[in-house]
């Protein structure tokens, strides 16, 4: 029986657990912090690799990533085994089965926001309060943390073009994934709705890329297997990935 190392973020626990009740393959799981979407690149990039490092790659068949392209987060990323990646760019188009089915829904609904289970579960904090999902995001830091993080010109730029990152949706949509607490988390969409005055609607999710990915169903339009040593690149194209020498 395959065995896979696979490492993805906090956001698709749901969908893990679900998938993984019903997978032909030993998979070992580690899931990383949602905060790394925080500040993306290259935080994320250093992180996801320190975890592919430590990794005993002799007991495993393949590394798996359970992210997207993900604002190139996973750019560079190397293994001395295969690496398997889902051709999407983000978990949106996880959580909705295929990257044609999230471009549809894209073009035809523009300024959406998107919530799913693991994203409304990080937007709890510790005293059970709902937070904005900016917040959970970063997008509510002060000119000071931009600045300390970034320097002077840079964070000025990024705090004033986040600024006004509610002006940039009208919709927000919820994607069930999971039927456990669906009417807790719809609801708690519909609030996010009705505080920012954006329209809301609902769809059916699609777990059938994340179950692929676990199962070792791999077809070559929807993942690519980056072979040992090599490293993933954006390719800037249909294909959103494709990898080079390390």
């Amino acid at each position: 029986m395959k065995r896979y190392y696979l490492i993805a973020c906090e956001i698709m626990r749901e969908e893990v657990a679900v998938c993984c009740e019903n997978i032909d393959t030993l998979v070992d799981v580690k899931l990383m912090s949602g905060d790394l979407h925080e500040w993306k690149t290259p935080e994320m990039q250093s992180a996801l690799q320190a975890e592919i490092d430590s990794i005993d790659t002799t007991k495993y068949d393949a590394i798996l990533l359970g992210y997207g392209l993900c604002s190139n987060g996973i750019e560079t990323l190397s293994a001395p085994i295969p690496l398997v990646v889902p051709k999407v760019h983000d978990c949106i188009a996880l959580f909705m089965g295929s990257h044609q089915r999230y471009q549809t829904y894209f073009d035809n609904n523009g300024g959406t926001f998107y919530q799913s289970p693991g994203w409304l579960e990080k937007d709890i904090d510790g005293d059970n309060a709902l937070k904005t999902t900016a917040q959970a995001l970063g997008l509510l830091k002060n000119k000071e943390e931009y600045i300390q993080k970034y320097g002077e010109k840079r964070g000025t730029y990024l705090y004033e073009a986040l600024g006004g990152w509610e002006s940039h949706y009208q919709q927000v949509t919820y994607i069930d994934t999971v039927t456990k607490n669906a009417d807790y988390y719809k609801e708690s969409t519909k609030k996010m709705a009705e505080r920012h005055q954006w329209k809301y609607d609902e769809i059916p999710g699609d777990t059938r890329l994340i179950f692929q990915l676990l199962n070792g169903a791999w077809n070559p339009e929807e993942f690519l297997i980056v072979p040992p040593n090599q490293k993933i690149i954006p390719s800037y194209d249909e294909e959103i990935i494709a990898y080079q020498d390390a």
